[in-house]
């Protein structure tokens, strides 16, 4: 089962650096592949470590139109989506919804839960990083 996660930001990405001092300092245990270096034009697979193990998930940075179809008002002046894709492996899942949570605190980013149909902040997806990764991991 493909899951595709969706994080809606404003066009200003992090740099990769700045994104795994994030990571670091939430102590989450995600090293990002450092050869990695335009984020904004990185497109696909972004390998990572996670917990120890090979990991990752892909990657993409389009406007909010083009990843989800249109921009719900309750975006704000968040304009750009980073949709993150895994395929039927939990650890990536859970390595995204915490990569994803990192961006989130680092641009005031909103997630879209699909379960609730809501928009969350970085708290609430690293909460549901966690239930899930308690869950399964």
């Amino acid at each position: 089962m493909s899951v595709d996660t969706f994080l809606f930001v404003r066009e200003q990405l992090p740099t990769v650096s700045e994104w795994q001092a994030a990571l670091d300092a939430a102590g989450l245990k995600i090293k990002l592949d450092p050869e990695v270096d335009d984020l904004p034009a990185f497109t696909g697979y972004l390998p990572a470590v996670f917990d120890e193990q090979p990991s990752g998930f892909e990657f993409y940075f389009d406007t909010a139109e083009n990843a989800f179809g249109d921009r719900p008002d309750a975006l704000g002046d968040r304009t750009h989506a980073v949709t993150f894709a895994t395929h039927s492996d939990i650890r990536e899942l859970v390595c995204a919804l915490y990569a994803a949570s990192a961006i989130a605190k680092l641009t005031d980013g909103l997630l879209f839960d699909e379960d609730s149909g809501e928009f969350v902040d970085s708290e609430r997806i690293l909460s549901l990083a966690k239930q899930i990764g308690d869950a399964e991991l």
